[in-house]
């Protein structure tokens, strides 16, 4: 498995579709996925939206007690068996093109962690943010959601975090290797 796309959702039941299906709508992507969503005890309906989506034979659903953002990207860190581990808010969409593009990048270079730009979407779909991030490794923003790790950098460090907050400072340690990719991420 090339790749794990870990979600965890609370109480995002307005957005969370387009998350979903912005990663189940990847195009040019040879690898294989899994996108591994974690329910973290909402109170919304989203359980009722992500429940359906265990339909498809490369997600995994999960529902745990709340515990915070931190512990469910952890369970879902524990749950995945992706080379490369990208993590996606629920109100988060990734372009569709973002996979088949990272791919291309980990075959040809094969690095550590690959760090993308991202823009802000207002609730109608609109852009209405500068392009952020990227330009250079000391401009990486501090966030897990804006990058694309090797699995073996995250081994030694996520679970003794709260990845409630950034963890790109040990990581940016740790990587032998950094790549900066222009791909655009969307935040609501």
């Amino acid at each position: 498995m090339r790749f794990s796309i870990i979600l965890p959702t609370y109480n995002v039941s307005e957005f969370v579709r387009d998350a979903v299906f912005s990663v189940l709508n990847q195009v040019e992507v040879q690898a294989q996925f899994e996108l591994i969503i974690v329910d973290d005890g909402f109170t919304d309906g989203t359980w009722e939206i992500v429940k359906n989506f265990s339909e498809y034979k490369n997600v995994k659903v999960y529902q745990i007690e709340h515990q915070g953002l931190g512990d469910s990207r952890n369970f879902g860190l524990l749950k995945s068996n992706g080379d490369y581990i990208l993590y996606l808010d629920g109100d988060d969409m990734i372009d569709v093109r973002l996979l088949g593009k990272l791919e291309s990048h980990i075959v040809n270079q094969q690095p550590d962690m690959i760090i993308f730009s991202w823009q802000r979407m207002n609730i109608l779909g609109n852009i209405d943010s500068p392009i952020y991030g990227g330009g250079s490794i000391e401009d990486m923003w501090p966030a897990c959601w804006n990058k694309c790790y090797r699995r073996k950098i995250l081994s030694n460090i996520a679970l003794m975090l709260d990845l409630r907050t950034d963890f790109s400072l040990p990581c940016k340690l740790i990587a032998e290797e950094h790549f900066l990719y222009d791909s655009i991420f969307t935040r609501i």
